[in-house]
């Protein structure tokens, strides 16, 4: 039997009042390995754990117990992972000066549950890791970041400019801490952006805070487990077994994803979804398909457009196509479910071809403003891109330079 003994802190808000922050950090102890030590601070009193039998809920360090920087050096456990009974997210950027990790257990919250530097490889390299003990499935996240456009000063707070020089430097640099930036290598986001409760713009909206209004990363795992037709269809491709699956004779069906069932008229149980798609895999055999190409199938913003054409992260997919996520407003079996629309479609022996796009993302470009010549001899419509004013979802926020390509 386990019981939370919760810790308890006091900070000065900037404002000049004092709050308490919930929670600090808790410990979960067994009831069996008492003692524990009571201790004092200020005019609280809190539980401290005397035994090693727990898990230090928010407990942090630069790696997770079992791993080396060159685990994380070698990229290959990048994103949230789950290990050693807690969580390590490793991101990267080159030119960050401070990156932060903040835990949200209501995600639509103005402030995080929880927050703390991330530590950056030893070495100078690019790649900021912290494990945090104690966090797991479920668990909301994002990530703010300085840099030398805007440095770290401990003055800061959500919603000021402290520490700000300008908004992009000549180095293309556009850090901000104002804005909550999701995780690259998730696999899930909770929804999409919140225009109503703050905009994602740096230039004139540079001070509002997107710490609410952000889509925060959750950390989900997939359980799915593939079928033996699955297994037994991988190998046959795999050695070219496969009759009619060479590329000179596939039949290919490209579909919208959601367009694909949406109508009633498709029959499905769950029109409009990846599921949805899986169910027509016997319609489309009958047809004579043996390869499918989905349009893009990644998170893209809420005004990317129809055909998905604007992704914002390549490693999961649009939630709103998931039939579990219409059906429970959650997103943790989003990759299960589409794992099941592939090896259905593989049952059926249809190649599931995926259409993806890496030569821009959904942040968008610089945000275009409009000016009108009033000599109406001479009318005619002027773009211009003011450079400071553009969008801050996850990239450009941790290190546009990096991430993009910019011009000279």
């Amino acid at each position: 039997m386990f019981e939370k003994i919760q810790y308890w802190r006091i900070v000065r808000h900037p404002t000049g009042w004092f709050q308490a922050t919930l929670p600090a950090r808790r410990c979960i102890l067994n009831r069996t390995s008492f003692p524990y030590a009571l201790v004092a601070a200020t005019a609280l009193t809190s539980v401290a754990c005397a035994s090693e039998d727990y898990t230090k809920l928010y407990h942090t360090e630069a790696l997770a117990p079992g791993w080396s920087w060159d685990d994380v050096r070698s990229m290959d456990n990048m994103g949230p992972v789950l290990v050693d009974d807690g969580l390590n997210v490793v991101v990267y950027s080159e030119r960050a000066e401070r990156i932060e990790l903040l835990l949200f257990d209501d995600p639509e919250s103005e402030l995080p549950t929880w927050q703390a530097e991330m530590v950056q490889d030893p070495d100078g390299g690019p790649l900021w890791s912290l494990y945090v003990e104690g966090v797991g499935l479920g668990q909301h996240y994002g990530y703010i970041a300085w840099g030398p456009n805007w440095p770290y000063d401990s003055d800061w707070f959500p919603g000021s400019t402290i520490g700000y020089l300008t908004d992009v430097d000549r180095y293309g640099n556009r850090f901000n801490p104002n804005k909550l930036l999701f995780d690259p290598w998730g696999k899930a986001i909770h929804r999409d952006h919140d225009w109503f409760a703050g905009s994602t713009a740096s230039g004139p909206g540079r001070h509002q805070s997107t710490w609410r209004a952000a889509s925060k990363t959750v950390v989900v795992e997939m359980d799915y487990a593939w079928s033996d037709q699955e297994n037994e269809w991988r190998n046959a491709r795999a050695n070219n077994t496969l009759e009619g699956h060479d590329w000179t004779d596939l039949v290919v069906y490209e579909v919208h994803p959601k367009g694909f069932t949406r109508n009633p008229a498709s029959g499905v149980e769950w029109p409009g979804t990846w599921r949805g798609i899986g169910e027509k895999a016997a319609y489309l055999q009958d047809l004579g398909i043996t390869a499918v190409e989905l349009l893009p199938i990644h998170e893209k913003p809420l005004d990317g457009g129809y055909w998905g054409y604007n992704n914002l992260n390549f490693f999961a997919p649009e939630h709103s196509f998931s039939a579990s996520y219409q059906a429970t407003g959650r997103v943790d079996d989003v990759l299960d479910e589409f794992r099941w629309m592939v090896d259905q479609l593989h049952q059926h022996d249809i190649e599931v071809i995926i259409d993806v796009v890496y030569n821009h993302t959904g942040e968008g470009g610089l945000w275009r403003e409009r000016l009108y010549f009033e000599n109406w001899d001479q009318a005619y419509e002027v773009n211009f891109d003011p450079k400071e004013t553009a969008g801050l979802y996850s990239y450009r926020g941790l290190d546009n330079a990096a991430w993009y390509a910019l011009p000279p």
